[in-house]
């Protein structure tokens, strides 16, 4: 027993170094309440940046990241000994976890970005490097795992995963108009490129532990397709080629709107990545589907046979799980994205605002509440801070700020204690690039009203007082 925990032990603190390859997710709350900054549209493409025009620093004008783990934090595991050594204490983490947990994260790259306002609409477009991956696993295996199968005898263990990793690259144009005084829409429109995938369709696997004699059965039932990661997918292989030569295409839709319902109040919504990737090339197929039943071995037989005993259960288990592959295509969904907000405008340059997302993901849905306040304190200067409910966590807070003049500076996080304490926080988020903007001041015609809600704009003079009255 002391060796399998060492070997558990040892196979946790490798996945805890290699997780962040192999994860999924993303939110931008703090994001969404910066109109400042251009990229504000990719979570709400009904946003008009203040800028006439914006052109993203080719790579540097937004550098996402996001990673998050809803079962347990790092220091709910690594702790320190009464000699100050580090150990693993699996079972504090194992009783953190919730009944079913992911672990995610995201990574995205704008290759080049860009964005103009004519008349009353804003037309943008943007290329952007995107991998995302979201795992899904359960309490009772990790339970399982950790202390044996004498610990659920007579029970059906559901081991249940989900795994959706991919690598694209995002084409994007978008546009949003004001339809009448009260009503901004926003429409994205988004070819995508794809470029590895790895998807667990099905991952469940039922295990059960007799109660009289420890025997067990288990039953799988996995489906995994992949696209671009086989031994064969690198073969010959040129810049050229896996760049643009790739026959993995998709579409994908963002949709936003901005209503002002009074002076003071405005809701918002939008729906982001809703579509598709299908996959053709360098197709790999897994599927498993069998029973297999194990009531030990005959020590007579072990003794007599040698290894010809095991070598007989090594066969029997390998044709019951008998794996097999296949090379077609198939579809992934992306994970869409939904936003819902309210703004209070406590004066020109304050507002609260309330915010709810929602990303459905692995066939379930994640949500994060939050409540933040804007504030801008001069036309290059803004800045935002928000509490946020994120992965279990109860204390988010995020925070951002966007210094504009002909180069905009910005960075973002929904969680600055994960930036700083990231062994004590279940979310790491990050935001930050550099770009040109241009036309943030507009001059107002003799006689034009002042816009109290564009306090870029100047009021117009004052009318001279008229004359005193003749008395004469």
């Amino acid at each position: 027993m002391r060796l399998m925990r060492k070997i558990f032990s040892e196979i946790v603190l490798s996945a805890l170094y290699l997780a962040p390859a192999i994860m999924f997710g993303q939110q931008n709350i703090t994001l969404y309440n910066m109109p400042a900054i251009q990229q504000s549209t990719y979570v709400n493409p009904a946003q008009i940046p203040q800028c006439k025009l914006n052109i993203g620093m080719p790579i540097l004008s937004s550098i996402y990241f996001n990673f998050g783990n809803s079962g347990f934090r790092p220091s709910d595991l690594v702790q320190p000994g009464s000699d100050d050594s580090l150990h693993l204490n699996i079972g504090n983490m194992i009783n953190k976890l919730n009944n079913n947990n992911y672990i995610s994260q995201s990574l995205q790259l704008d290759i080049f970005s860009f964005g103009i306002r004519i008349a009353d609409n804003y037309f943008s477009f943007n290329i952007t490097e995107k991998e995302d991956v979201d795992f899904s696993y359960q309490k009772n295996f990790i339970n399982w795992a950790w202390l044996g199968n004498g610990e659920f005898l007579g029970q059906n263990m559901n081991f249940n995963f989900g795994l959706n990793a991919m690598h694209y690259r995002e084409y994007g144009i978008g546009w949003a108009c004001p339809v009448s005084k009260k009503l901004t829409l926003g429409v994205k429109l988004k070819y995508l490129y794809g470029m590895e995938d790895v998807w667990a369709q099905n991952g469940n696997v039922v295990f059960n532990t007799a109660t009289n004699d420890y025997g067990y059965n288990t039953s799988d039932n996995v489906r995994v397709n992949t696209s671009g990661i086989d031994s064969g997918s690198f073969n010959n292989i040129t810049p050229g080629s896996y760049l643009f030569g790739k026959h993995n295409g998709g579409m994908a839709v963002d949709l936003g709107a901005q209503y002002k319902l009074s002076e003071k109040i405005t809701i918002s919504a939008s729906l982001i990545d809703l579509g598709y990737i299908k996959w053709h090339t360098n197709l790999s197929d897994y599927t498993s589907n069998g029973q297999f039943n194990f009531d030990g071995i005959d020590i007579s037989q072990f003794v007599s046979g040698g290894d010809s005993a095991l070598n007989k259960l090594g066969d029997s288990v390998k044709n019951t799980f008998n794996v097999k592959t296949s090379h077609e295509s198939y579809t992934t969904m992306l994970p869409a994205e939904l936003y819902l907000g309210a703004n209070y405008q406590l004066s020109e340059k304050q507002s609260l605002g309330v915010l709810l997302y929602t990303q459905f993901a692995n066939s379930q849905l994640h949500l994060s509440p939050d409540v933040s306040y804007t504030l801008k304190l001069a036309n290059w200067f803004s800045a935002s801070g928000s509490y946020a409910v994120m992965n279990r966590d109860f204390l988010d807070l995020g925070l951002g700020f966007a210094i504009t003049g002909p180069v905009q500076w910005y960075v973002l996080t929904d969680n600055v204690f994960g930036l700083f304490f990231p062994q004590s926080s279940r979310t790491i988020n990050i935001r930050t690039g550099i770009n040109f903007c241009f036309g943030r001041k507009e001059k107002k015609k003799a006689g034009a009203m002042f816009d109290v809600s564009n306090p870029d704009s100047t009021p117009p003079p004052k009318s001279p007082p008229p004359p005193p009255p003749d008395n004469k």
